[in-house]
């Protein structure tokens, strides 16, 4: 079943529609307009409220990485050996992983 809200917002270009007799080509193109951003809207609302990992902590933990792998890219670039941009890639590999995992938990 569908939740309340979408059912409203559903029927209301419908009810418009049939209100407006005439002038419905005029009005009804708008009305629908904002019937699916609103549609739009509230689906990001849902989804955000659906996330597992809370929205704070996804931002804290994105900005957490790159503070990580700037200092990881400057200690690699710094040090003279060739296997360490491998190394950074796997680095890099393992912990985009770990953030793709933690998000879609």
């Amino acid at each position: 079943p569908a939740p309340p809200h979408s059912i409203i917002l559903d029927w209301t270009p419908t009810i418009m529609g049939e209100g407006l007799g005439k002038e419905r080509s005029k009005h009804l193109r708008s009305v629908v307009g904002m019937v699916m951003s609103m549609r739009e809207r509230m689906g990001i609302v849902e989804d955000a409220i659906n996330m597992m990992m809370p929205y704070q902590y996804f931002h804290i933990m994105n900005l957490m990485l790159a503070i990580n792998f700037s200092m990881w890219a400057y200690a690699m670039a710094m040090s003279h050996s060739i296997i360490s941009n491998v190394c950074y890639f796997f680095a890099l590999l393992i912990f985009y992983g770990m953030k793709e995992l933690a998000g879609a938990l």
